[in-house]
């Protein structure tokens, strides 16, 4: 049986991709860079990579909130989800470090370019462009979505598989990234931020 994905909030997504900060900065130590200003680009670049979220997230919002024509308001909220789902997918299900920033970055792109012309759009006098905007943004959602769906049972799918062929127990593996971790106890018994961690 098919589900949806699991939609974050805002707020949730703030908190991955801070989370996912820290672990690029704390993959620095295992990481050999050629040069001191390739170490320093990578970390630019892990901090650009959460502030584009910080960026898409606030700006998507902020659409939402000062635009008081109905016509605008529901392009808005289409556009509000396709970024948040498109987020989402990105934090949660691309692994590549440069495929993630170079998602990101062009969502933020995107973003910004759908956000202006419903900025400048007058519906009253635009009827066209609304509706093509309307049917644009409603596009963009309904991709978002299929997108996050196909990740969503890919990768479990794919991990499972590959669980199995190596005969690792998913339990086993859980308890080693624990120990790595230096967390002791039950995993029911880690906090939220730990058990995201492991």
């Amino acid at each position: 049986m098919s589900r949806d994905p699991v939609d974050l909030s805002p707020g949730q997504l703030h908190k991955l991709a801070e989370l996912i900060h820290r672990q690029e900065v704390q993959k620095l130590q295992e990481l050999k860079f050629e040069s001191y200003a390739e170490q320093q680009k990578y970390l630019k670049d892990a901090k650009d990579a959460r502030d584009k979220v910080y960026h898409v997230l606030e700006s998507a919002q902020d659409m939402i909130a000062q635009t008081k024509d109905p016509a605008k308001q529901q392009i808005a909220k289409d556009v509000n989800d396709y970024c948040t789902k498109t987020i989402g997918t990105s934090l949660q299900f691309i692994r590549s470090y440069n495929t993630r920033l170079t998602y990101l970055d062009k969502l933020k792109t995107h973003s910004d370019d759908l956000i202006n012309q419903l900025k400048w759009l007058n519906p009253a006098t635009q009827q066209k462009e609304a509706q093509r905007l309307a049917l644009e943004a409603g596009m963009y959602k309904k991709a978002a979505l299929d997108n996050a769906k196909k990740f969503q049972h890919f990768v479990p799918n794919q991990f499972s598989k590959w669980l199995k062929e190596s005969k690792i127990l998913f339990e086993d593996l859980v308890q080693d990234n624990m120990a790595k971790l230096g967390f002791r106890g039950a995993f029911k018994n880690l906090g939220d931020i730990q058990k995201l961690q492991v």
